[in-house]
């Protein structure tokens, strides 16, 4: 009876929720929209205090009180329920707390005290440490990254924003505008029961309630801001926000990210330490960054960055900068830094990296096209350094000897894992202005790993019932690899993230968004139904672009998206160009917590892959037959990643059986087996599905 409860809340829930979406003529299919926490709990779970916060027993709203906080590694376990696509936003929000904090989730192995992540009815979360098995639930619609992040800092300790004591300060409450018998949800806590640790109050909170949250009524406010800058504000959804960290961390005693491993923004002569090799032909300067600064006519917003000239030096001269020693204490790290280009084309950049002990010994991880550009450009070079090592940056000048040289600015290393494809758009800011609405703009293809190729697209302005946002939709696109691969295409996570581009990655509020591909959801397309993430060049709309022929698959808009109100207000469009992170994953099997993302057990000899990507901004260009406009740099695969072959001989294709077993419902066996002949990889998939009880079990 509990279960037929819950799902018929679920159809509640689809019911309440905008199911229809504006549609282009290649037929886009748009998702169910982008509920906030309230809006999902009112249909699955409406009895919770203040909309998400189980609360078992009268306790102090205090989020000082010692007994209810955790230490600074948290043991987690994942239930089986959860949804596919929420096991991969746990581990991105995961990842957030680790460079916004010292905070530290760990699979749990035999703790007393531990958050179960469970999908149960909604979004909800205890407010700080209870003993025993702690339940987080992350359910139907609340797989999205500022969610999660919301209820783990409720489990962490931290209430909702407008609870404060002072809160009248900075809102106004409309208490004749909230819904009958919700005004409970508005109390304050007093200044006995509250502390907020000195921390000013954050209109941006990720803590903080919409201003309609509770209503009675569409469109009637319940909470309007005194400062009427923040109205279209309060309630992002974006990320934990600056004055959240600094919370987060005052109240766990953190003096540094735990994922950060470096940064450097060249403000100063001092240049973060980094040091010049004394064996070399030529030296990088420090610059000031003042718009007449040599060649460069597009500086990083006037301030200093790093330079090596080549007028200043002779063909074939090197010129290496190290950082100091560095020392991982994770597995994988990820190099994000911005570099600009004007020379001939045969000048050198390279990413260097050497052992702490023998620094004149160098390793070239990743080398820098010579673009010839006055554009920076957001570069990424994945690393899986386990020892102390030095990162260097080594020039090299060009025989052709033009004018010309290196810039680089804004280093950051962290130790998470890159996002393998970059999609600049550069001038976005006239791309914003003049895209008409509803129309979209679309990105290069791309490939995944396994050889999938797809295709983002965006459409800068749409109107929904939330205010005007940008829109971001995924397309499989027909590829090279296509007869090898299992179709429809299963369990592939895909993320794309509009990149925060602030210099320090621990105050960036990026707006991300993942969707799974599920090979069972059918749309119905043209007349027909056919599985939504099936071969383009069956089910897609054929394209011609820039003399390429392929297949677009129909689209899927991405659970989250950017209000315009926030375009602005962080730094999504820096130096006129938007930088948009995308990942293309493979979760088909049940999650299990990554080896490479684990804590360093040793310092046993070092280890290293490496693999990069890069942006590289060009004009754009326009479809002929679709009226599409393809922003960012052209070609049909990123220059960052490589993608891995099965070769077409010894590729067995699925193979189908199904058994019904009377009226108990009937099951589906698929069994693949891939050999890869270059490596003798074997790869298998045996799925069951139970079609009476809608249940999937992946073995």
């Amino acid at each position: 009876m509990e279960c037929l409860l819950f799902h018929l809340c679920l159809l509640c829930l689809s019911q309440a929720l905008p199911t229809k979406r504006p549609t282009t003529a290649e037929g886009d299919v748009f998702d169910v929209g982008n509920p906030d926490i309230l809006e999902i709990n009112k249909v699955l779970n409406p009895n919770l205090f203040e909309g998400d916060i189980k609360y078992p027993e009268k306790q102090s709203s205090t989020i000082w009180n010692k007994a209810k906080h955790w230490t600074n590694v948290i043991p987690y376990h994942l239930d089986s329920n959860l949804d596919h696509n929420a096991k991969g936003v746990i581990m991105q929000a995961f990842d957030m707390f680790r460079l916004k904090s010292c905070i530290d989730f760990v699979p749990r192995t035999d703790e007393p005290d531990y958050i179960s992540l469970v999908k149960d009815s909604g979004c909800w979360s205890y407010v700080g440490k209870q003993s025993g098995r702690q339940k987080l639930s992350i359910g139907y619609r609340c797989d999205q990254v500022s969610i999660v992040e919301h209820e783990l800092l409720h489990a962490l300790g931290i209430w909702h924003e407008q609870s404060r004591p002072d809160r009248d300060d900075y809102v106004t409450i409309q208490w004749n505008n909230i819904q009958f018998g919700k005004w409970h949800n508005f109390q304050k806590n007093t200044l006995q029961e509250s502390d907020s640790l000195n921390v000013p109050y954050d209109y941006l909170s990720v803590m903080h309630y919409g201003s309609s949250a509770f209503h009675k009524k569409t469109r009637l406010d319940t909470i309007i801001t005194r400062n009427p800058m923040f109205m279209e504000l309060i309630g992002q959804r974006l990320d934990i926000s600056e004055l959240d960290r600094v919370q987060l961390n005052r109240m766990y005693n953190c003096t540094s990210s735990l994922a950060l491993l470096d940064r450097c923004t060249f403000d100063d002569l001092a240049i973060c330490g980094m040091v010049q090799i004394a064996a070399d032909d030529a030296n990088w300067h420090w610059v000031p960054g003042t718009p007449e600064d040599l060649f460069f006519s597009e500086v990083d917003d006037g301030g200093p960055f790093l330079l090596f000239n080549n007028t200043a030096a002779s063909p074939g001269d090197v010129a290496v900068i190290e950082t100091r020693v560095l020392r991982p204490q994770r597995a994988q790290q990820c190099l994000q830094i911005y570099y600009q280009h004007r020379g001939g084309p045969d000048d050198q950049l390279h990413i260097a990296i050497s052992n702490s002990s023998n620094s004149s010994q160098f390793k070239v991880v990743s080398s820098i096209p010579a673009t010839n550009t006055n554009r920076w450009t957001l570069t990424q070079v994945s690393l899986s350094e386990s020892s102390p090592f030095r990162l260097a940056l080594r020039a090299v000048a060009g025989v052709s000897a033009e004018t010309g040289g290196w810039a680089v600015d804004d280093l950051t290393l962290t130790e998470v894992s890159c996002f393998p494809h970059i999609w600049p758009i550069p001038d976005f800011t006239t791309i914003f202005d003049e895209t008409p609405a509803g129309s979209p703009i679309y990105s290069p293809r791309f490939n995944s790993t396994e050889g999938y190729s797809f295709q983002l697209s965006m459409y800068p302005n749409i109107t929904s019932q939330n205010g005007q946002r940008i829109y971001l939709v995924v397309h499989l696109t027909s590829g090279d690899q296509d007869e090898e691969l299992q179709w429809p295409c299963p369990w592939k996570q895909i993320t794309a993230s509009v990149m925060d581009q602030h210099s320090d990655v621990r105050l960036r509020m990026s707006s991300t968004g993942s969707i799974t591909t599920d090979p069972d959801l059918r749309i119905s397309r043209n007349g027909s139904t056919v599985f939504l993430w099936d071969r383009p060049d069956r089910i897609g709309s054929k394209v011609y672009n820039n003399g390429s022929t392929y297949f677009r698959g129909p689209g899927y808009v991405f659970n989250t998206f950017l209000p315009h109100a926030h375009l602005h207000r962080r730094q999504f469009i820096r130096r006129r160009d938007m930088v948009i992170l995308i990942k293309f994953e493979d979760i088909s099997l049940q999650w299990k917590p990554s080896t490479t993302n684990s804590p360093i057990p040793g310092n046993s000899g070092s280890t290293s892959s490496t693999t990069s990507s890069t942006t590289t901004g060009s004009s754009t260009s326009t479809s002929p037959t679709t009226s599409s406009t393809t922003a960012g740099s052209s070609g049909s695969t990123s220059p960052t990643t490589s993608s891995t072959t099965a070769g077409s001989s010894g590729s067995t294709s699925p193979t189908t059986s199904s058994t019904t077993a009377g009226n108990s419902g009937s099951t589906k066996l698929w069994f693949h087996v891939t050999d890869n002949k270059l490596n003798n990889r074997r790869k298998l998939w045996f799925h069951v599905t139970d079609n009476k009880l809608n249940n999937r079990t992946k073995l």
